[in-house]
């Protein structure tokens, strides 16, 4: 089966990870022939039995690729499109693509849209994307806004991500981690603290203003309350961490 994949590939995304996960595995247990339009790929080499396609190739500035997908449409003559993203861009590459006035992806049937709900009260134009293309939701709570689709959990490295009282942990200083109290003092914050913890990208969409907004009242009201934010503190797409703390230096310390 030819299979056109719109997602993140040949990059450290969480979406990449995903992409290569599955269609790996695809390729190499099921014999399909996946070509990837690769959002965030740059052409560099990357070891893989995916067909990578760098999405920037005709327009500079076309993160997704929307410029090049009626051209793969035409070159790959997939059986089924995958679409894994965030339904805004889903309903972007369905709805709003300047290079597919004529919605040629919409004759292209069926169409799988993996996608991620991290949230309530969804745009409408989202409500039409679960109607032209098969929904598959990432988690439980996905089926709050589409309790009839598909649940395709994403799989765990249980390698790297496993109870340290199993398996202990040992940090690059040589520190052994067997409990959560042991974790807290090897990250520097007091052992017998409560630690708040956020992993993922300081991107403009994840908003980590709002998360420090949300926290300054609570941290104000339990001394006891230290925060982890594991991500670049700027970036030209996220917020600017280093001055936004500084709004608040008495609680800056325990960032």
């Amino acid at each position: 089966m030819k299979v056109i994949w719109l997602g993140d590939a040949g990059c450290h995304t969480g979406f990449g990870r995903v992409t290569h996960a599955i269609g790996e595995r695809l390729v190499r247990d099921y014999g399909h022939d996946i070509h990837v339009l690769a959002v965030n790929y740059d052409g560099d080499h990357v070891d893989t039995n995916l067909k990578l396609y760098v999405p920037t190739k005709l327009v500079g500035h076309d993160l997704y690729g929307q410029s090049r997908f009626v051209e793969m449409l035409g070159t790959v003559e997939p059986d089924v499109v995958v679409m894994l993203n965030d339904p805004y861009v889903v309903a972007k590459f369905l709805f709003r693509n300047n290079w597919d006035k004529d919605r040629i992806l919409l004759q292209y049937r069926p169409i799988l849209a993996y996608m991620p709900v991290d949230g309530t009260n969804q745009p409408t134009e989202w409500d039409v994307v679960k109607k032209v293309t098969q929904p598959v939701v990432m988690a439980e709570y996905g089926h709050t806004w589409i309790p009839e689709a598909p649940l395709a959990l994403h799989g765990v490295d249980s390698d790297t991500f496993r109870p340290a009282s199993e398996k202990p942990l040992v940090t690059s200083a040589g520190q052994t981690i067997r409990t959560k109290r042991e974790a807290k003092k090897a990250l520097g914050y007091d052992p017998d603290g409560f630690l708040v913890v956020r992993v993922d990208r300081n991107s403009r969409r994840k908003d980590f203003g709002a998360t420090f907004k949300a926290l300054v009242p609570v941290m104000k009201r339990h001394p006891d309350i230290q925060v982890h934010f594991h991500c670049k503190w700027s970036g030209d797409d996220g917020v600017e961490l280093p001055p936004l703390l500084s709004r608040e230096p008495d609680l800056a310390k325990r960032f």
